[in-house]
């Protein structure tokens, strides 16, 4: 079973899935245009061609023969750009790339065998080094030079001001557009839900995942509100004013590191999704996705392991009172 996994995934690597994954990204991409001018194209373009060329390294650093179609460090190199700010410098952009293919990806044995996400954890070292570049932000609709960023005052997100404990005024209107300030990946959620949609459809992630994450997130929040505001809100608050809904379809269920037991994604999710807010309630960052990656794919296999005992446990002894 597990070389039949990792075979699906490679294949996945080198053509369809990892395609289908960047035309899912396409449209988050032109939202960002539209808020921000070409900037976001060329911090995205520039992240998927060092992602590209550091992992052509790789392999001939390990004497292996590079697949010409693999284009999964473009995933890579795409998710992390997008979960930047559009005014973040290129050479910041080509750290993150770097942690990620070098330390989170090649030294694992490359794309299948990867234990952590890449982009998560080239984001966390960027977080604790670089946290005022990371976690400060332009203007929405105020066009960006392709270098540098033309003078503007860089401001806070609305999950800093739920960091800090108050309530970010926004309308319903400035959430489907994404006009306010964040990561690209936050550019309305309108666009980034039928992103998901499509993926699932294609059946490039599997519903689960995504479903318990989102799920988790809006108990916690509705029942643990952090702001003086009513339940709802709180809940609509910490879903819609940051990029976990993309994190949901393009970090949580990504199918190198989730669990591959469907009761397994469930549990996975779940945890993901209380991890994720305790992160971002009591840790020192207002996104606590890329944290809570780390700890939960590094638990992934076992889960996999302990749902697959106990669920062998259980047909045993339903087998059992049967011949009774």
């Amino acid at each position: 079973m597990k070389i039949q996994i990792k075979t699906k995934l490679i294949q996945g690597a080198n053509g369809v899935d990892c395609a289908k994954v960047l035309f899912a990204c396409l449209p988050m991409v032109f939202m960002s245009v539209v808020s921000y001018g070409w900037r976001p194209v060329l911090n995205v373009m520039f992240s998927m061609v060092v992602c590209t060329v550091l992992d052509r390294i790789t392999f001939v650093m390990r004497g292996q023969k590079y697949d010409s179609g693999d284009i999964s460090p473009c995933v890579t190199g795409a998710i992390l750009a997008l979960l930047l700010p559009a005014v973040v410098p290129l050479w910041l952009i080509f750290v993150g790339d770097a942690v990620a293919i070098l330390l989170a990806k090649a030294p694992f044995g490359g794309y299948g065998n990867n234990i952590f996400n890449p982009a998560c954890v080239g984001l966390a070292f960027l977080s604790m080094m670089w946290s005022n570049q990371v976690y400060n932000y332009s203007t929405p609709f105020i066009k960006l030079p392709l270098v540098g960023d033309g003078g503007q005052s860089l401001i806070s997100s609305p999950m800093s001001t739920l960091k800090m404990g108050g309530v970010p005024y926004l309308s319903i209107t400035d959430i489907i557009e994404g006009n306010f300030a964040g990561p690209l990946a936050a550019c309305g959620f309108a666009v980034v839900l039928a992103c998901g949609a499509y993926l699932i459809v294609c059946k490039v992630i599997n519903w689960r995942l995504p479903a318990s994450f989102l799920g988790a997130v809006c108990l916690f929040s509705f029942f643990i509100p952090r702001v003086s505001a009513t339940r709802i809100e709180s809940m609509l608050l910490e879903l819609l004013c940051s990029p976990l809904l993309f994190c949901a379809f393009f970090v949580v269920a990504d199918p190198v590191t989730a669990p591959k037991r469907q009761l397994s994604q469930y549990i996975y999710g779940a945890l993901f999704g209380i991890v994720t807010m305790l992160f971002a309630y009591y840790g020192a960052y207002e996104f606590g996705v890329p944290f809570a990656a780390i700890a939960l794919n590094a638990l992934s296999s076992f889960i996999d392991r302990r749902v697959t005992q106990w669920e062998g446990r259980y047909s045993i002894s339903r087998q059992i009172e049967e011949s009774v």
